[in-house]
């Protein structure tokens, strides 16, 4: 498990992964100028 101290909640370790993978994903596509979903940038910081 990994604690996530912005949210103060607790993630399967697997889970955070995942989590931080996807906003970096997102963020590219954000940069490029290409749909990437619903984003909440605001979540996805408390990851990284």
């Amino acid at each position: 498990m990994t604690f996530n101290p912005g949210l103060k909640e607790w993630y399967c370790t697997e889970c955070y992964k995942l989590i931080q993978d996807d906003y970096k994903r997102r963020k590219v596509l954000r940069d490029k100028g290409e749909d990437y979903g619903d984003f909440r940038e605001e979540f996805y910081k408390t990851f990284v």
